[in-house]
């Protein structure tokens, strides 16, 4: 949306009506573009007219074992990418220079975050850029492939 009014789009569906019921009586909720269950193609031209991806999830320790897809999305749709602090998370996005890592508890952090990517759009473009790289150079099949076999190849018995 317009650099002045932005709004939060969501695709996905809610894990109850109650939950969602309770999220939509929140003040922010007006701001908010809750597309419902989406197809691929409809979430890749979500994406195409989004200016970042948030993954802000609680630090938890399934959470800090895990690498989202979402991440890998946003950085092969070439969006920068604001993710919670958790370490893992946070190293993706500080290595590639794709994106920025925020406390998920504070809410004022992750709405700085956005700020700046919106009042930052050159070097925004430039995150998501640096982003699809990474995701081209060191997160596709296709740049590991060779990895792994040569991995197999030193261990499995022939």
């Amino acid at each position: 949306s317009a650099k002045g009014n932005p709004s939060l789009a969501i695709a996905g569906i809610f894990g109850s009506k109650d939950f969602r019921s309770e999220v939509a009586e929140e003040e922010g909720w007006a701001r908010v573009d809750h597309r419902g269950w989406c197809t691929r193609e409809e979430v890749a031209n979500l994406m195409g007219q989004s200016r970042c991806g948030l993954v802000v999830m609680h630090d938890t320790p399934s959470h800090r074992e895990a690498l989202p897809v979402k991440i890998f999305e946003y950085m092969s749709a070439g969006l920068p990418v604001i993710t919670s602090s958790i370490p893992k998370w946070q190293s993706i996005v500080e290595e590639h220079g794709c994106g920025l890592a925020v406390d998920p508890l504070d809410v004022d952090e992750i709405a700085a975050a956005i700020e700046w990517i919106f009042e930052h759009p050159e070097e925004a473009k430039a995150m998501g850029e640096r982003g699809r790289n990474a995701v081209e150079d060191h997160f596709r099949w296709s740049s590991q492939e060779r990895k792994l076999i040569s991995f197999y190849d030193k261990f499995l018995v022939k």
